[in-house]
């Protein structure tokens, strides 16, 4: 199967999450950016057409700039839909109480205004193109890898996602702001 970083993209909006469910939503930039490293590092998947998306350390661990511009451009397309959320998941208010605000800590006022949580998903138009270019026979292997993936880590609380990421690929965490925290809160 060739794909682009935006086929990646979208094979993981449309794959079943935690709950079981097809096309489950992703909710966050941050967990959305961990998952798409993770497909690369934990399920062997990467671009074969194109250029890839490429992490770098960065403020919340491993970050593709590419899969911004890649974001904007799907939603530009009408494939992708973003909703602001202005409540934490119930993922995320798990035990520990770690939310996109305790991610921004004393930037989060300023910050609140140019980067708001987001909740992701196809929309039928998009679900209509991947349908298009994807045969579920001849490209079982990697639907499989990305649904297996999903359902692993996409039900976890971003702060047990986040420590998974930090503890295993540590790497990835010379530039974090919130490192201390994340790895603290075991």
């Amino acid at each position: 199967m060739e794909l682009s970083r935006a086929q990646l993209l979208m094979l993981l909006l449309a794959a079943p999450g935690s709950r079981g469910q097809e096309a489950e939503p992703i909710q966050g930039t941050t967990r959305l950016q961990k998952l798409m490293f993770l497909l690369e590092h934990e399920a062997g998947l990467q671009t074969t057409k194109g250029p890839d998306l490429d992490f770098t350390a960065y403020k919340f661990g491993p970050v593709s700039k590419e899969l911004y511009d890649d974001l904007e451009k799907l939603e530009n397309l009408g494939f992708l839909q973003s909703d602001p959320v202005s409540a934490p998941s119930e993922a995320e208010l798990d035990e520990y109480g770690f939310a996109f605000d305790d991610l921004m800590g004393e930037e989060k006022q300023e910050s609140r205004e140019s980067l708001e949580e987001k909740k992701y998903r196809l929309t039928p138009k998009g679900v209509e193109w991947l349908r298009a270019r994807t045969d579920p026979s001849q490209d079982a292997d990697v639907l499989d890898r990305i649904r297996r993936l999903k359902g692993k880590y996409g039900g976890l609380s971003l702060q047990d996602l986040l420590h998974y990421v930090y503890t295993k690929y540590p790497e990835m965490t010379t530039a974090s702001e919130i490192k201390n925290r994340v790895l603290r809160r075991r």
